[in-house]
């Protein structure tokens, strides 16, 4: 499902990291260090609604389907692009931006190889 989605007002980016101590009678706090034990990455984007013709993306939220997904900001002279291996539409919701109709998308973000949820490159 591949198609530009240009008309967007921002992006939330969620690692969904839970974070643990590592106890130790050693450290004088009784915490050696802190852990990540879990994780569930996801992206939250609102972007303009667009006809079911020109885009079907609850066609695609049912269809479950995993696809690459690159988002790229510029302002010309520097850019800054994540790139997802396999995203998973997990959820769409309707919102109002002073009456334009915003479809507000959240990709799971899964593993193609080990941890490569994503990548986050600047040049």
């Amino acid at each position: 499902g591949g198609a530009a989605l240009p008309h967007t007002g921002g992006l939330e980016l969620d690692m969904g990291n839970k974070v643990e101590p590592r106890m130790s009678v050693a450290a004088t706090s009784g915490i050696s260090h802190f852990v990540i034990t879990d994780r569930g990455p996801k992206i939250v984007a609102p972007v303009e609604a667009r006809t079911v013709a020109n885009f079907d993306a609850y066609g695609l939220l049912l269809a479950g389907t995993t696809a690459a997904l690159s988002i790229v900001f510029t302002s010309g002279a520097n850019t800054l692009t994540i790139a997802i291996p396999r995203a998973q539409r997990i959820e769409l919701a309707d919102e109002d931006a002073g009456g334009i109709l915003l479809d507000r998308h959240t990709w799971c973000l899964n593993a193609s190889s080990g941890d490569d949820e994503l990548t986050i490159t600047e040049a």
